[in-house]
């Protein structure tokens, strides 16, 4: 205490003597030589010290949100990487091929490479996407498994910090030490995929348009683009409405047709659109195209079995706003796969004498038919939009019919009844849209260039509007 008030007093006679040492050296006021003294004291004395105080807390209390470094180097063999070591540890990578060793490793800023001799099995080229794929979850496994050993996987998942790349005779394997290695393996493999897009689509004679995250000037939602324009001028012309007057969608294609990328788009360009947007999803595939949500604790986002649920949820909430007249907020109603979903309630109703696969069809039925006047939208994501999915008729209250890729008779007369369709074959992405009131467009769906980031910005709205933890929407 008496050091503090030692100190104290020390301060208030050196204020004091600078004061007057200004006061008769610049013949001022008394006034003018407090505020001069001041002014000098706050700008050399106190905002020093207030940094340096900050600096040091930071540093003795301070908690990181990851780690400096991340423990993805396989093979350690104390302080030295092991090429033998490395061999073992990746057995069941090695063992994707005829041969394979290790030949080399490197060790640099921001992360390790690996660098195996190979020769590849038979019947497999260098170019087949599925085994390069394949080859790349083996050494996420690997990473993972390693990170997990030393108890430390840190914030980020095995798969953004491992990167592979397949020649003619070996095999490179990068693995992020820090968090620029993170981002430099992010923007090679997001020029990878750009780079197999282009080339794919010149193959088939297709062509690409890519998509970044950006804000509409109106609250308007934009479907998809036109599909000539694209062609012939490699330019997007979006193909909108505004969001009330287009509340539920069909969204229909055969596998591998695009349907889950188009998912992803269409969502993101709602929030974009509408960002107060409350969004229920419900995943009964549950893939990984919306396993971000789960990861982010959203607290809409339903998978499996759980769907029924969700659905409940949606429902009661649709009830209320109905016998209350709320409006206001928009609500919407996103499923994937719900054929099989009602499919898998019709084999549990049979088993355990219940009802749910009805009582599904009526609740969807129900809001289709009555939701777009207070605001409620059903997105119904399905290979095949059967008419028994969809009771009392309530599959013509579809305001938006968007189709993708290759489409049979039976789809074209079943969805485009009375319409006519043009006479071509849709690469994977591209299709045709019906909005009410229009006539048949050709569309695309853009290429979404970086992914990770697209999802990042959906999280990020959620968050904004409904919480710090995507919280209640209420």
């Amino acid at each position: 205490m008496l050091n503090i008030l030692g100190l104290l007093g020390v301060t208030v006679l050196l204020f004091s003597t600078a004061t007057v040492c200004v006061k008769y050296s610049r013949k001022c006021s008394l006034e003018e030589a407090v505020i001069e003294v001041t002014t000098y004291f706050i700008k050399y004395i106190v905002q020093p010290m207030r940094w340096i105080c900050k600096e040091v807390w930071k540093e003795l209390f301070g908690t990181s949100t990851q780690p400096v470094e991340y423990p993805t180097h396989i093979g350690l063999n104390g302080d030295n990487l092991d090429e033998a070591m490395v061999e073992k540890e990746c057995s069941d990578l090695i063992e994707l091929f005829r041969f394979c060793r290790c030949a080399k490793i490197t060790v640099q800023r921001n992360f390790y490479g690996y660098y195996f001799s190979m020769i590849l099995q038979q019947n497999i080229n260098n170019d087949d996407e599925s085994y390069k794929a394949l080859i790349q979850k083996v050494a996420e496994k690997n990473v993972a498994e390693h990170m997990r050993l030393y108890s430390n996987p840190g914030s980020r998942d095995a798969a953004d910090l491992v990167l592979t790349r397949l020649f003619k005779d070996h095999l490179e394997v990068y693995t992020a030490r820090n968090e620029a290695g993170v981002q430099m393996i992010a923007e090679t493999k997001k020029q990878m995929r750009l780079a197999l897009i282009k080339a794919q689509r010149r193959e088939e004679g297709s062509v690409v348009i890519e998509e970044v995250w950006e804000k509409p000037d109106s609250n308007r939602m934009v479907w998809a683009y036109d599909r000539d324009t694209a062609y012939n001028f490699q330019m997007k012309l979006p193909v909108e409405s505004e969001l009330d007057s287009h509340v539920h969608l069909l969204l229909t294609g055969s596998s591998g047709s695009g349907k889950s990328v188009a998912l992803l788009f269409l969502l993101g360009k709602r929030l974009q659109a509408d960002p107060d947007t409350c969004v229920y999803v419900c995943d009964f595939k549950n893939s990984a195209d919306f396993r971000f949500l789960a990861k982010k604790n959203y607290p809409y986002f339903f998978a499996g079995d759980d769907c029924f649920r969700g659905i409940m949820q949606f429902h009661e909430r649709f009830n209320e706003a109905r016998q209350s007249g709320e409006t206001g907020r928009r609500f919407l109603l996103v499923f994937d796969e719900y054929p099989a979903f009602i499919s898998r309630l019709q084999m549990q109703d049979k088993q355990e004498k219940t009802k749910k696969a009805a009582e599904v069809l009526n609740m969807v039925s129900e809001i289709l038919m009555l939701g777009r006047g207070i605001g409620y939208g059903v997105w119904i994501v399905t290979q095949r939009a059967d008419a028994s999915l969809f009771s009392g008729g309530s599959r013509d209250n579809f305001m938006v019919l968007l189709a993708l890729g290759r489409l049979s008779r039976e789809q074209k007369g079943m969805l485009f009844s009375g319409e006519e369709l043009p006479d071509r074959v849709y690469q994977p992405g591209e299709g045709v849209i019906l909005l009410d009131g229009r006539e048949v467009e050709e569309v695309k769906i853009p290429w979404i260039t970086d992914v990770p980031g697209w999802k990042r910005q959906i999280v990020c709205t959620l968050r904004e509007h409904f919480g710090g933890n995507a919280g209640s929407a209420d």
